[in-house]
């Protein structure tokens, strides 16, 4: 079992630059488990140690204390305008960073 990772912020540096001035390039990663139909945001979350960085390699604490495996990771960008989720939202692939109001609760939730 690996211990905790620390995934919640990280840093991606382009072409191996990094220091001062590059804290624009900073990644706010977001991890969900979809539990009877809701949306449930993870806290201290693990992973486990495959080399994908892929949701269904990490797993983390529910609001009441339980561990369970994320079956979504959203990344929500830096300074998000926080509009109203819509049908772009739910069916997002992924691949596109999250700037709704709800977080990135909804984000990918239909694909």
């Amino acid at each position: 079992m690996s211990g905790v990772l620390k995934t919640e912020h990280f840093a991606v540096f382009p072409h191996g630059r990094a220091g001062r001035g590059h804290d624009r390039f900073m990644a706010n990663i977001k991890y969900f488990a979809d539990i009877e139909g809701h949306p449930i945001e993870l806290t201290k979350i693990w992973h486990d140690g495959h080399v994908s960085g892929a949701a269904k390699h990490f797993s983390g604490l529910t609001p009441d204390g339980v561990r369970v495996a994320a079956t979504r990771k959203v990344e929500i960008k830096s300074s998000p305008s926080r509009h109203e989720c819509n049908a772009r939202c739910m069916a997002a692939s992924g691949k596109s960073a999250c700037e709704c109001s709800c977080g990135g609760a909804n984000h990918g939730r239909a694909a």
